[in-house]
């Protein structure tokens, strides 16, 4: 079943995004930290304008996608912004439907688009235009040195 996250959901929505971690981004010079995902998650839980839906199989939390919808900055649409997309490898074709069900929220939320981002040489990078999403934008990423 997909549904909208619940507070008592929070523990196994931290595994999942530790999961999407040391899936997607170990080795790509990110670090994770259990405590700063919490206090992360505690700001967007509270927020208005953030949605999180889970892929909820009988009470284990198996996948979870998480976005903020919001008018654009200097425009006047509304567009729902992913933040994260993470299903399990046990079930990832339960990824489409979820998907899915998050784009029928941002219908009804009125949403003019959808932005997901997706990681150059992940698994859903092809799936996208399938799915019928287009490249729209590129985002460069430089590693700054911390001075110490």
């Amino acid at each position: 079943m997909i549904r909208r996250a619940e507070p008592e959901d929070r523990p196994q929505i931290m595994l999942l995004i530790q999961e999407f971690f040391e899936e997607e981004l170990n080795g790509r010079g990110y670090s994770f930290s259990y405590d700063q995902c919490e206090q992360d998650y505690d700001v967007l839980e509270k927020r208005d304008d953030v949605i999180t839906l889970v892929i909820d199989n009988d009470g284990m939390l198996d996948g979870m996608i998480c976005a903020f919808v919001t008018r654009r900055v200097f425009f006047q649409e509304v567009t729902a912004t992913e933040l994260i997309w993470y299903v399990r490898k046990t079930v990832r074709r339960d990824g489409i439907k979820l998907l899915r069900e998050f784009e029928n929220f941002c219908s009804q939320a009125q949403c003019n688009d959808i932005t997901m981002i997706g990681l150059v040489d992940s698994k859903a990078e092809d799936m996208y235009p399938r799915m019928g999403y287009e490249r729209s934008e590129m985002v460069f990423v430089k590693k700054i040195k911390k001075e110490s």
